[in-house]
């Protein structure tokens, strides 16, 4: 609840400002407007055109690895038993290394904003662009920031295929192959 909030004569004071993020504190990497969000976007852009990740085969294996390593290639994924070692082989036959994210999905990032409105600098109303922020089934009680910034950062309503389609390309190209279990984008993975 925002500082003097029930107070009988005081006057709230904003404790989050309209970005999501404590007042009370700066930091080097903190941004500050909407615009200076906004401005991000070629930057952003030219990092991820900037990666280089490393080759895999389509199930996100080491190419060429199993012919080396005499691997089988038996349509599954499988372990086998070089020597000592166990290895992880995909389904070309491939060694396979999972390196992956456990989920990514929006979800983990709203907060209550019931009964302590007066906290924020900013709240849009439900019925707004800014619609997809808000916990459908929680009304306007249950908002995230990390949505309704990208919402004003790419000038487009948020739609879960089009965060799914935008992540596992940034994932792919830090070097990922996989992701968890606990991802409702795993569909969109397979098919990608």
């Amino acid at each position: 609840i925002g500082s003097g909030a029930g107070q009988p004569g005081v006057k709230p004071v904003a404790l989050v400002d309209e970005l999501g993020q404590i007042k009370a504190l700066d930091w080097p990497a903190k941004v500050k407007t909407v615009d200076e969000l906004k401005a991000d976007v070629p930057s952003e852009q030219a990092y991820y055109a900037s990666l280089a990740p490393p080759t895999f085969d389509k199930f996100g294996g080491l190419p060429d690895s199993g012919k080396k390593l005499g691997l089988q290639k038996n349509g599954f994924f499988h372990v086998e038993k070089k020597g000592e070692k166990w290895m992880l082989v995909d389904p070309a036959g491939n060694l396979f290394f999972h390196l992956g994210i456990c989920a990514f999905a929006p979800g983990d990032d709203y907060t209550t904003v019931t009964g302590r409105r007066s906290a924020y600098d900013w709240l849009p109303p439900v019925e707004s662009e800014f619609k997809t922020a808000y916990k459908s089934d929680m009304g306007d009680g249950v908002f995230s920031f990390h949505t309704a910034n990208m919402i004003r950062k790419y000038g487009k309503p948020f739609v879960m295929d089009d965060f799914q389609s935008t992540m596992i390309d940034r994932v792919r190209k830090w070097g990922f192959n996989s992701i968890g279990a606990f991802s409702p984008a795993v569909d969109a993975v397979i098919q990608a």
